[in-house]
């Protein structure tokens, strides 16, 4: 049976601005890993815990606008949406000045190693197809982020594999750049209809529609699905108009039968009259229960695509782990915390390795770090283990936001110290 596993998740963002530290003494640098419209990405450590984040650095703009609606939006978005395992997590939000005297926004993010384009194309490269199971496991995490984030009221518009984060080790995958989402609203708000990268935009809105709603993200879920299957993109248009002519070709013609009222449509005109290829031809690899889940996710009518919630009971997912991880894999527990100073629960990220386990615990706390030696003390004599703890060092600062500590024992000593000392439930 396929597991998906989920890397260690760093603790909730503090929203905070630095104080009086500028936001770059926080962090080191590593290297650029990403460009695009908004701001550039970076790989960097931040040097009180050593913990590997992305930053996503946006210039501010020299006039009376302020922070770019695009970056408001991903940031409360994110707020609201980063508490599931497959959005990526915002940890903190920074401001700061570069060399020029530039305001300069700092989104932090948790790490991840690629994204799916990456790893598509890696795949494409060697010539090789993704195993049909691994591409299972995929599609079932991004149908679980995607119905989370349609669970919350929101339109991502811009899924794509670049816009999807993997760890390669874990085969996590996480939804992110949120910059073009919208929340859903009742009436159906007016939207434009300059969204998605063009080859997996849907084709409502390639034809001008301007109400929408959630069948957008499916059709682009649907694209992508293909695209994991063959290593190449369904339908890579150079144009609207390009575009269009691309699905109709494939998908054959709709009309009124199929699509009604696609003739109503601002950019509906006379088409070309074309029949549908069958999916094993567009999409050879896939088993029957595939070709039906992406039948139904590219359906031409919206309120005939299957939403995120029913794709994850299709029997496509037959075979894939949908239960949390048992303790000895990858999974979560909590542990319960005496201290006073720490009295809410903690998240204990257990990672396979061979006959051991490694525990990364990511502790936030608000007071002094006498009070994080306090819950050491209390781990060292419950875990008896005092000669296998490690723990970031406290002594070049004063208030960490995070400091990460590695226990490493074996599976039966962490569940008999959790069961008779009562903090592993």
């Amino acid at each position: 049976m396929a597991t998906i596993q989920h890397k260690p998740t760093p603790t909730a963002p503090s929203t905070t601005t630095g104080g009086g530290l500028r936001a770059m003494d926080l962090y080191e640098k590593l290297e650029k890993v990403g460009e695009g419209t908004y701001g550039k990405v970076y790989k960097a450590r931040e040097k009180a815990t050593g913990l590997i984040v992305a930053l996503k650095k946006t210039r501010l703009p020299e006039d009376d606008e302020g922070v770019p609606p695009t970056a408001l939006r991903e940031v409360s978005l994110l707020r609201m949406l980063s508490q599931d395992p497959h959005v990526v997590r915002l940890l903190d939000l920074k401001q700061g000045v570069n060399k020029e005297g530039q305001t300069i926004l700092y989104l932090v993010f948790e790490y991840m190693d690629t994204d799916l384009k990456k790893f598509i194309r890696g795949y494409r490269a060697n010539h090789e197809k993704i195993p049909a199971q691994t591409v299972k496991i995929l599609m079932y995490q991004l149908c679980k982020g995607v119905a989370f984030v349609h669970g919350r009221g929101v339109l991502h518009r811009d899924l794509k594999p670049h816009n999807l984060l993997m760890d390669r080790k874990t085969m996590a995958l996480k939804i992110a750049d949120l910059g073009l989402s919208r929340a859903i609203t009742v009436p159906m708000k007016k939207y434009t209809h300059e969204i998605l990268t063009l080859w997996y935009r849907a084709p409502e809105v390639l034809l001008g529609a301007t109400h929408y709603s959630t069948p957008v993200d499916i059709w682009s879920v649907g694209c992508i699905f293909a695209e994991l299957v063959t290593n190449q993109p369904l339908f890579p248009g150079d144009s609207e108009l390009q575009q269009l002519l691309h699905i109709f070709k494939l998908l054959g013609t709709p009309n009124e039968q199929m699509w009604p009222g696609v003739g109503k449509l601002p950019n509906w005109h006379v088409y070309p009259q074309w029949k549908p290829t069958k999916l094993s031809t567009l999409v050879p690899g896939l088993d029957a229960d595939g070709y039906d889940l992406l039948e139904k996710m590219l359906a031409y009518e919206p309120a005939k695509r299957v939403s995120a919630k029913k794709a994850l009971e299709h029997p496509y997912f037959n075979g894939v782990n949908k239960e949390p991880e048992s303790l000895g894999s990858s999974s979560t527990c909590f542990i319960k915390l005496h201290s006073m100073a720490l009295k809410h629960k903690m998240p204990v990220l257990i990672k396979a390795n061979n006959s051991l386990i490694c525990y990364f615990i990511f502790v936030r706390f608000q007071n002094y770090c006498m009070m994080i030696e306090r819950y050491v003390a209390g781990l060292r004599r419950c875990m008896a283990l005092p000669s296998a703890f490690r723990m970031t060092s406290l002594s070049d600062y004063e208030r960490p936001s995070a400091v990460s500590v590695q226990i490493t024992c074996s599976v039966e000593s962490l569940r008999e110290a959790g069961q008779q000392d009562g903090w592993l439930y």
